[in-house]
């Protein structure tokens, strides 16, 4: 599940993103609020059209899943966190300016294995 930030990360080209966004095509997931914030961002730039086609290319290129946020979303969310967490894996949150994989084992970052195990 993508956030406001690691779509960012991509847009601004960061190779550790893009990588990673590129072979885990198939389990990129977009809620729509992150549409919403990013839209608000766009807006209140001076490339608002710019953003919005890239946004729209990024979504079909990598086949992105719009998913609508409601309880059983947020439900499911919570059971994946808490699946990671028992793993080992701890969440660093990409809020505050982090840009770093969302979860980290000791050094090395949530790999597209650990991903298939959940």
């Amino acid at each position: 599940m993508l956030d406001t930030n690691i779509y960012s990360d991509y847009a601004e080209g960061l190779p550790e993103t893009v990588d990673f966004l590129a072979t885990h095509g198939e389990y990129l997931y977009l809620p729509s609020i992150v549409i919403g914030e990013l839209n608000f961002g766009f807006m209140k730039g001076n490339r608002q059209q710019f953003n919005e086609r890239k946004l729209l290319q990024f979504i079909n290129r990598l086949k992105v899943q719009i998913i609508d946020v409601d309880g059983d979303v947020a439900r499911k969310y919570a059971i994946i966190l808490l699946s990671l967490q028992k793993r080992g894996l701890k969440y660093q949150s990409m809020m505050y300016g982090s840009r770093h994989p969302a979860w980290k084992w000791g050094e090395r970052s949530l790999q597209e294995t650990d991903i298939s195990r959940l």
